[in-house]
């Protein structure tokens, strides 16, 4: 990509003064909002459009300047660039929207600069974005300390496209964790999917299988019908699955082409986070992706190994800019930008919490 530098803005409602307790608040799922889970949100008597998609912030996974004088970050590194993404002004119109500070580079930093960009922030949360180019940019050192912050509990959010622009991608997808599954291909889409086999509906052009998005997951918030991209890359099923990660959108149910896959954060090995308890006392892992919430699972990531912050993997990175306002396309980004700031802020809460009742353990035992 072209050179450039780190860069940074906030939402518009950055300078409205909140205490700390509601700035800690607006980065933990409190954030979310009343259609949180919800795809078709006709059903509770919100307005929608053409696409059958929500109309207005009110139907996104969390609303405008939620993350606002939070301090939460998005760091954003775009090593592909062309006449229409130079600065990927709609992909940062969504964050900044949300309240989220942007911080930007097209080419890849210095290991410091990076080091500093993805240090934690103090009571809010760090994620990492990466679009991916045609050719590998960045350096085992690279890889290595994002991949050691998001075993620290930072959201990571990989992005690739069609074959060959997914050189990074994949290579930061070996470094995060070996057993995740990698990006392959050129799968001609322009097309749409739907949560309820609806797209023929609006008279939309779909494959023949019609593909496949999750119904009611946090991510699919407000979103009935969605642009799949122009030409993209894939991830074959199986392997998806068995590293424990949500399929969220197929291009095709056929072949199981998975475009969006997600990994919530995992706060200790062997158990996903957020945990709750079941009702009979017994703690079990609360699928943070689902809407409904609360059912015993053995965790969306129960393919990974130890503890990590949550995980999207999206192989269509043109849907942020090639018709990006057809369908659904900028609140599926969106509320991925807000899950991954919950979850990643959920997961330190926890593990800050599990280290206080470990030192009160061995205070009350004597130990120092």
């Amino acid at each position: 990509g072209a050179a450039g530098g780190a860069g940074g803005a906030s939402g518009g409602a950055g300078k409205k003064k909140i205490s700390r307790r509601a700035a800690r608040s607006a980065t933990a799922s409190a954030v979310f909002g009343r259609s949180a889970g919800i795809s078709n949100v006709a059903d509770v008597g919100m307005e929608v459009d053409k696409m059958g998609n929500g109309v207005g912030d009110a139907a996104d996974l969390a609303p405008d300047g939620a993350f606002a004088g939070t301090g939460a970050r998005i760091v954003l590194l775009s090593l592909y660039s062309d006449y229409m993404t130079s600065d990927w002004p709609v992909l940062r119109g969504m964050f900044e929207r949300k309240g989220f500070e942007v911080v930007h580079w097209s080419s890849a930093p210095t290991l410091d600069a990076m080091r500093d960009a993805l240090a934690d922030v103090p009571g809010s949360s760090v994620q990492f974005w990466l679009i991916s180019g045609s050719t590998a940019m960045l350096s085992v050192a690279h890889l290595a300390l994002i991949a050691e912050r998001w075993r620290e509990g930072m959201g990571v959010h990989v992005m690739g496209d069609n074959a060959p622009y997914f050189a990074d991608a994949n290579a930061l997808l070996t470094a995060l964790d070996g057993r995740l599954p990698y990006m392959q291909g050129n799968l001609p889409a322009m097309d749409y999917v739907c949560v309820d086999g609806c797209a023929r509906e609006a008279g939309l052009q779909v494959n023949g299988t019609h593909g496949f998005l999750r119904k009611d997951h946090r991510i699919t918030t407000g979103i009935r019908r969605l642009f799949v991209g122009a030409t993209v890359s894939w991830m074959a099923r199986e392997p998806v699955e068995a590293a424990g990660l949500e399929v969220i959108m197929c291009a095709t149910e056929q072949d199981g082409a998975v475009v969006v896959a997600f990994a919530e954060a995992r706060t200790r090995a062997g158990a996903a986070s957020p945990e709750e308890d079941d009702g009979t006392g017994k703690k079990v892992a609360k699928d943070a992706g689902s809407g409904k919430g609360g059912k015993a699972v053995t965790g969306p990531a129960r393919g990974l190994d130890g503890v990590h912050g949550p995980l999207i993997v999206h192989t269509a990175f043109t849907s942020a800019y090639v018709n990006a306002d057809t369908a659904g396309t900028t609140r599926c980004f969106t509320n991925q930008a807000v899950i991954l700031g919950a979850l990643c802020e959920d997961a330190r809460a926890k593990r800050l919490a599990a280290c206080r009742a470990m030192l009160r353990h061995c205070l009350a035992a004597g130990v120092t």
